[in-house]
């Protein structure tokens, strides 16, 4: 096997004239210096699940490893697809903005998403992603944010009142308890109450296992609507979640609230373009799961954080109770720098999305190989995280590298990306950011937490990174 070569990584196109996907050694040669797709060094690991147990079991370490021995290009498997692996940030910044527009992240995503989440706007590419972008954007303005923010807050106040409370209503001064599950569907009470406008009604918790089924689906291993599959009954709630947001639009459109359903259903760009039926449906199912499950993981990682470092809960509190009112709110959403520092180094240590597939779609040269059209491949946003060429003690929570001055989120663009990059950056990035900041600014005021001496946040690897205990937290009422 040949080792890789250094230098810094490049990309270009084959010449357009080049009609079709397969590969031949005369196609090859019309890149210039290029060394055959055969030559990239890697390991394709067991038949079929190829390194997909490695990877998930302990992917930090796994990914630092692989670098070390095959470089930032390199060949991979996992669940039964080959993978061009790349890792660092100047990669993650070629693929991701792909001025070549040779790069496809419906392609890359639809063995894992489809059917599932067909058409939600990063299964979307090139022209059509950008009139949807477009649409969808008036949904996520300022002004909708403060909207979404304001109704967020009651049930932020609700929900954490009630985790320390007996069942007969009896309040708790201090509660150990699981905090991921707990928050978990507490965040959904809040996507239903944000996004669709209404609680959840008596069908509530058939909507929440829906949701929970479909992303269950997306990464399961067995990839055929067999009975009994996870794969099946992915297919049956994506079925019952459609029957559900086609049943409300008619009213959405004709009394439009400040939810999300309705901004879909009355949103229209400048050119006057707006949604049809099936594309709100979509849409909405794709934003649902979208803002949902990486919002939960990133507020429980920032709430585990302040746990384990008393210290920078303290700050938080203080700077918290400075604002001098029980709901954030959108005057005073930007003013915690200290909150800020912890949610940007608690999204380093584990960033929500973990990784990002795209297909090629055009023959390309990346670092010196010739790529075919057709090929899988895949940054890693875990990889660049802690990475020591970027990041001091990459593996320590140090807020304080974000303080204003530093330089280690400055060092590459492209160092510190949990939302993604380019076109396809997350949309709902700054609704997220409202989100747990609300969250934190109520339980800083009411309570103080923390977790057991020595404990440490075992995390399972499922598509996205989650507590493989539930988070066991002790909080205590102020």
């Amino acid at each position: 096997m040949l080792a890789w070569t250094g230098g810094a990584p490049m990309l270009q196109t084959a010449p357009l004239s080049t009609p079709h996907v397969e590969v031949d050694s005369n196609r090859a040669r019309e890149f210039t210096n290029v060394r055959p797709f055969e030559e990239i060094p890697g390991h394709p690991g067991w038949p079929v699940l190829g390194n997909t147990i490695p990877m998930m079991a302990t992917p930090v370490t796994f990914l630092e490893n692989w670098y070390k021995k095959y470089g930032p290009i390199s060949r991979t498997r996992s669940v039964g697809v080959d993978i061009l692996l790349l890792l660092g940030p100047e990669l993650n910044r070629l693929i991701l903005l792909d001025p070549h527009e040779a790069i496809s992240s419906r392609q890359g995503l639809s063995f894992y998403m489809d059917p599932f989440f067909k058409d939600g706007l990063v299964l979307l590419d090139f022209d059509e992603h950008k009139l949807h972008r477009g649409i969808m954007m008036s949904a996520f303005r300022k002004e909708r944010l403060a909207e979404y923010l304001n109704l967020m807050n009651p049930v932020i106040d609700d929900h954490t009142d009630r985790w320390m409370q007996t069942r007969g209503g009896r309040p708790l001064d201090r509660r150990t308890f699981y905090f991921f599950p707990n928050f978990k569907h507490m965040a959904l009470q809040i996507a239903t109450r944000v996004f669709m406008g209404h609680e959840l009604d008596a069908n509530g918790d058939k909507l929440i296992k829906a949701f929970q089924d479909v992303v269950a689906a997306s990464v399961a291993v067995v990839r055929k609507p067999i009975p009994g599959t996870a794969y099946y009954r992915g297919i049956k709630a994506r079925e019952m979640l459609e029957d559900y947001f086609y049943s409300h639009i008619p009213e959405k459109r004709a009394n439009p609230g400040h939810d999300l359903f309705s901004q879909l259903c009355i949103a229209e760009d400048d050119d006057g373009n707006t949604f049809t039926d099936e594309q709100i449906v979509n849409h909405m199912i794709f934003l649902m799961m979208a803002a949902h499950d990486t919002t939960t993981m990133t507020t429980t990682r920032v709430v585990y954080h302040l746990a384990k470092h008393l210290d920078w809960q303290e700050k938080v509190r203080q700077e918290c109770r400075a604002l001098e009112t029980d709901f954030l709110t959108p005057d005073h959403v930007m003013d915690l720098p200290n909150l800020e520092m912890v949610i940007k180094e608690a999204l380093r240590l584990c960033a929500p999305v973990p990784g990002l597939p795209r297909k090629t779609i055009k023959d390309l040269n990346i670092g010196g190989y010739f790529v075919p059209a057709g090929t899988q491949v895949q940054v890693d946003m875990r990889h660049t995280h802690y990475m020591d060429e970027y990041w001091d003690d990459p593996h320590e929570f140090r807020p304080e590298r974000y303080a204003e001055g530093g330089i280690e989120n400055k060092a590459h663009r492209y160092a510190w990306l949990p939302f993604g990059g380019g076109a396809h950056k997350c949309i709902g990035r700054h609704f997220g950011l409202y989100l747990i900041r609300a969250v934190v600014h109520q339980l800083t005021q009411k309570y103080r937490w923390h977790v057991r001496p020595g404990y440490k946040m075992p995390l399972k690897n499922p598509g996205l990174p989650m507590p493989a205990d539930g988070f066991p937290v002790t909080f205590e009422r102020l």
